[in-house]
C-alpha cells in the first residue's frame, strides 16, 4: 500500500527519470485536447445546485437523502444551503459528519457567514482576502451527530502563485474540550496539468488524501462525496474554494500517516447530458447512486426545504 501510493505520486509530478519524456508528452497531448474541447463546449451558465442519493433498503424499496443543496436568489447570489454528509459518503447509521438542514448565506464586506436558520447559530464564518479567496474559516457545529467528524475547526488557506490552493493549515476540537486544539498542516500537490492529485499530511510521505483521474475525459461538472474537512467541502459546494479538478474524477482515498486506507470512494458508472455534464454515479461496492440536480437558467430552482426525489428529478438534466 505505502509502495503503490510513493509510486502513484512519483508518477504524477514527473519525478521520476524513466517516464520523463512520456510525461511531458502526455502532459503536451491533454492540454492541446483540453484547450480544442474548452473551446467547443456550450456557453450555456449552468451550475450543480443538489445532490441527492437513492438507497435501497432491506424490504426491496428505496430511500431518498438529499446530501447537499443549494438556492440563489433572484439576482443569482447563493442565499441558502442544505448539508447532510458522512465520511463514507453513504446512509451511514453512525450519523452525518457535517449536519445542517437548512443555512441562511450573509454577505458582510470582506465575511461570509452562514447561519442555521431554525437556531441562529451561526455554523460557518469566512474571510476573504483582496482576490475573494478563504484565507480563515471558523467552522462551529453541534449539530454533527457522528463521532468521526470534528465539529469545531480554525482554518488558514495559503495559496502558490497559480491562485491554486497550497497549504491549509487546521485546528481542530471537540465541543466544550479542555483540551488544545490538533493542528495540522496540510500540502496540495497537482500534477503536470493542474490536477489535484495528493492532499498530504505535513511532512508525512503517505497520510493524506489521494486523487485518482480518468485522463480520456474532461471535468464538466460534478459534486462529489468525498469529505476532506467540514469547512472545506461547504466551501468548495458554495463555490469559494476550488479543488482543482480539470479531468474527470475517478477515486479518491484517504489514507493515515501508517499508509492504510481509512476510506475510498469511487466515481463510477457515470452518465452525461449532451454536454458532458455528469447527472447520475454509482457508489460500487454499495448499490447507492447518485443523482446530480443542475439549474441552467430555463427553469424553476428546488422549491422546498426538503424536496423529494421527485421534485429533485426535475432538475437531472438528459
Amino acid at each position: 500500500m505505502i509502495m503503490r501510493l510513493h509510486l502513484f505520486v512519483a508518477a504524477c509530478t514527473c519525478l521520476s527519470v524513466g517516464l520523463l519524456s512520456s510525461c511531458k508528452k502526455q502532459v503536451n497531448e491533454e492540454q492541446s485536447e483540453s484547450a480544442l474541447l474548452s473551446t467547443m463546449s456550450s456557453s450555456s451558465n449552468c451550475r450543480v445546485v443538489g445532490l441527492g442519493q437513492l438507497i435501497p433498503d432491506n424490504n426491496g424499496s428505496t430511500i431518498w437523502k438529499n446530501i447537499l443543496l443549494k438556492w440563489y436568489d433572484n439576482s443569482g447570489k447563493l442565499k441558502n444551503v442544505k448539508f447532510h454528509l458522512d465520511w463514507f459518503g453513504t446512509y451511514s447509521s453512525f450519523g452525518d459528519d457535517l449536519n445542517l438542514d437548512y443555512g441562511e448565506v450573509i454577505y458582510a464586506g470582506d465575511e461570509i457567514k452562514v447561519k442555521e436558520v431554525f437556531t441562529g447559530i451561526e455554523i460557518l464564518r469566512i474571510k476573504l482576502d483582496v482576490m475573494n479567496r478563504p484565507v480563515t474559516t471558523w467552522y462551529y457545529n453541534p449539530n454533527t451527530t457522528s463521532g468521526y467528524g470534528w465539529p469545531v475547526d480554525t482554518s488558514y488557506y495559503y495559496y502558490d502563485v497559480s491562485n491554486r490552493l497550497e497549504t491549509l493549515v487546521q485546528h481542530k476540537t471537540s465541543i466544550g474540550s479542555p483540551n488544545p486544539p490538533l493542528i495540522l498542516t496540510w500540502k496540495f500537490i497537482y500534477d503536470p496539468v493542474g490536477n489535484l492529485v495528493l492532499i498530504k499530511l505535513g511532512e508525512n510521505p503517505y497520510g493524506g488524501f489521494e486523487f485518482r483521474y480518468d485522463y480520456s475525459n474532461l471535468n464538466k461538472g460534478m459534486a462529489t462525496l468525498n469529505l476532506f474537512t467540514a469547512p472545506t467541502k461547504m466551501l468548495e459546494f458554495m463555490d469559494l474554494l476550488k479543488f482543482e479538478q480539470h479531468h474527470q474524477l475517478r477515486e479518491v482515498i484517504w489514507y493515515i500517516p501508517s499508509g492504510s486506507i481509512v476510506a475510498h470512494w469511487t466515481y463510477n458508472n457515470i452518465t452525461r447530458d449532451s454536454e458532458g455534464k455528469v447527472l447520475t454515479y454509482a457508489l460500487p461496492p454499495t448499490p447507492y447512486k447518485q443523482f446530480i440536480a443542475w439549474d441552467c437558467g430555463a427553469s424553476q430552482m428546488i422549491q422546498s426545504k426538503n424536496p423529494t426525489q421527485e421534485e429533485f428529478m426535475k432538475l437531472i438534466r438528459p
